[in-house]
């Protein structure tokens, strides 16, 4: 099992953090805090399936310094992840045979940043600019799978005769890659479905692929207005609701991911 970076509770009465996660060959992997927390670890329970983990904390840490939105920014538990290649071609894609999981959505949705989330670590590129990745990003998680970042499409300013090359790539992809296990299409909570995700949903269904719905940046509504996006985006699947400010969302992710057939 894989481990779920972040950090979902803390008791204050008696200093304990709860992290909810997978832990590797049933031992907790990489926890990584900021040193000037002054963590003691007196006791880690060893689990081999999801489970609480508790941890004490030393009594000198203070509640700044303990809460958990100032823990998930360093990253809690961290994953092995590194970037392996970007391919323009199919030629170039991996040839070990390893699941892949793929990440869709339109320019400047927030696929890097929901990658970077989920490893607990900064490994996929941000821009601001859209239309920014080209070709098609393969980053290896744990010597298990693939995450593949897919290039955004939509976006206006790229010219029509790149967006057709884009299409066509994008849509081999997934017709003809044997290891795609999962596919994550993410839309931007402040928009909901576009003709294009529409599209690209009806295509996944109709080609029998496995897929998730993430409404990414939740953080840039308000209650109301996170409540009406929910509710449209619902009429034509159930999404996961993800933030890379706040990690909203990451343990759900990692459960889809996990409970995927393949991986």
């Amino acid at each position: 099992m894989l481990p779920t970076p972040g950090a979902d509770r803390l008791f204050k009465g008696d200093r304990r953090l709860r992290l909810t996660g997978w832990w590797l060959s049933g031992t907790l992997c990489r926890l990584s805090v900021n040193p000037e927390s002054s963590y003691h670890f007196h006791h880690v329970a060893d689990f081999a399936t999801p489970h609480c983990v508790t941890i004490f904390l030393k009594s000198s840490c203070t509640p700044a310094a303990c809460h958990p939105r100032s823990l998930h920014k360093p990253g809690v538990v961290k994953l092995e992840s590194e970037f392996i290649r970007s391919a323009s071609s199919p030629e170039h894609f991996p040839a070990d045979g390893m699941p892949e999981i793929a990440f869709l959505g339109r320019s400047n949705v927030g696929k890097s940043s929901l990658i970077n989330a989920v490893c607990g670590k900064k490994l996929a590129f941000t821009s601001n600019t859209p239309g920014r990745t080209q070709a098609i990003n393969f980053y290896r998680i744990e010597q298990r799978m693939y995450f593949v970042d897919l290039p955004g499409y939509g976006y206006a300013k790229v010219p029509r005769g790149m967006q057709d090359e884009w299409a066509k790539f994008i849509g081999q992809y997934l017709q003809e890659r044997k290891t795609l296990a999962l596919s994550f299409l993410i839309l931007d909570s402040r928009r909901g479905w576009m003709e294009k995700d529409l599209q690209l949903k009806e295509w996944l269904e109709a080609n029998n692929h496995p897929y998730r719905v993430v409404m990414s940046k939740v953080d840039k509504l308000n209650q109301s207005e996170q409540a009406h996006s929910i509710r449209a985006i619902r009429e034509h699947a159930e999404p996961l609701q993800f933030s890379a400010t706040t990690g909203r969302g990451v343990r759900e992710i990692w459960q889809a991911i996990t409970t995927t057939p393949q991986i």
